[in-house]
């Protein structure tokens, strides 16, 4: 089970929403792995998230993909039929295997959810109420 986070998300980590705790507790808890690599890495590196990006390696809850591997994939995508300006997270996607995405992106959520880039289609968490039951079947599918 994992989730790719969106570092457009780090306020709400900030600011403990109960959105965001739940996927910290779900990943301390070991339940599930945060999939990051690439500019994806990058960008929480480079905001509050990174305090969280510690805490999940120490407690063995990451899985990290190199840059170039999530570069070429990134390459390899068509982006003029994009809505979103993230081919980055598309690309840690495709090469992770994971297909659940914590994101306020509407345009990425049309992109990941779509069929023009992954298969099988990706799925967004962000509302508790609505998209909890998303984390217990948060599965990886084969990488391309």
């Amino acid at each position: 089970m994992c989730i790719i986070i969106d570092a457009n998300t780090s306020p709400h980590f900030k600011g403990k929403t109960p959105e965001a705790q739940f996927v910290v507790n779900w990943i301390i808890d070991g339940k599930g792995t945060l999939e990051t690599g690439g500019r994806n890495l990058d960008e929480i590196r480079a905001c509050p998230l990174r305090n969280l990006l510690q805490q999940f390696l120490l407690a063995g809850r990451v899985r990290l993909y190199r840059h170039q591997d999530v570069i070429q994939y990134q390459r390899g995508l068509d982006q003029t039929k994009m809505e979103s300006d993230d081919p980055h997270i598309l690309a840690l996607a495709l090469v992770s295997g994971c297909r659940l995405l914590f994101s306020h992106d509407k345009n990425l959520h049309k992109d990941f959810t779509g069929k023009h880039f992954l298969s099988p289609r990706g799925k967004v968490f962000q509302d508790l109420d609505k998209h909890k039951k998303l984390l217990k079947g948060a599965k990886k599918v084969r990488a391309n």
